[in-house]
C-alpha cells in the first residue's frame, strides 16, 4: 500500500516542514 504510506509521509513532512509550498490548503 504505497498510497497509504505516501499520504502518511506527506503529512509527516508537512508537520515537520510547514514552510514547503505543497498544498497548504489541506
Amino acid at each position: 500500500e504505497e498510497v497509504d504510506f505516501a499520504g502518511w509521509l506527506c503529512r509527516t513532512l508537512r508537520l515537520k516542514q510547514p514552510s514547503t509550498p505543497t498544498r497548504t490548503a489541506v
